[in-house]
């Protein structure tokens, strides 16, 4: 059974990502797909500059009406976060993980605004999780005023830098703030 949820998830991404960095089909494409330079996405923390840029101007374009692109393009982002911190923290072993809308809702990842249903998140090997689709969510609807792409996955990342707990701390770090979008 693992197997087959890897393969599931591992297909999910390639699919998404391809739809992010390589383009897909017309029907199935991110919204305002010309707005993205897609060739600067290398999976780099800084190319998070180039994603803050073009979700900006989703934002301000107010192209945010619920349909197909827009969950695309939520889901093809917050995958591309995602990505860039599991690769960049690997002693926490972050695996992606699918969560119902109320596992999402007990951990305070819902919005009013429309329902996901379920979503793909980060969960480290010591269950805590990583939520970057709420961190698309946020910059796509609040633009400018939301915190950033960058600042949320270098939050995550650096939180997550230090496998040995601090001095007089808890064998397990609190994340709350890197996590907040």
């Amino acid at each position: 059974m693992a197997d087959a949820e890897n393969d599931s998830v591992d297909q999910f991404m390639g699919t998404m990502q391809q739809l992010l960095v390589g383009g897909g089909a017309q029907e199935q494409d991110i919204v305002l797909p010309e707005r993205l330079d897609r060739t600067r996405l290398d999976f780099s923390r800084e190319s998070l500059h180039v994603l803050d840029d073009y979700l900006n101007e989703v934002h301000d374009s107010g192209d945010t009406a619920v349909g197909l692109s827009l969950l695309t393009t939520i889901w093809a982002a917050a995958l591309y976060v995602g990505e860039i911190i599991r690769r960049a923290a690997p002693h926490r072993h972050f695996q992606w993980v699918t969560i119902s809308e109320t596992e999402a809702s007990s951990t305070g990842a819902t919005t009013q605004q429309f329902s996901l249903g379920s979503l793909r998140a980060l969960r480290a090997q010591d269950g805590e999780l990583c939520l970057p689709s709420r961190a698309v969510l946020r910059v796509i609807l609040r633009g400018r005023k939301a915190r950033s792409l960058h600042s949320f996955a270098r939050g995550a990342i650096e939180a997550t830098d230090s496998p040995e707990p601090p001095p007089g701390g808890s064998a397990s770090p609190s994340f709350s703030g890197a996590f907040a979008g």
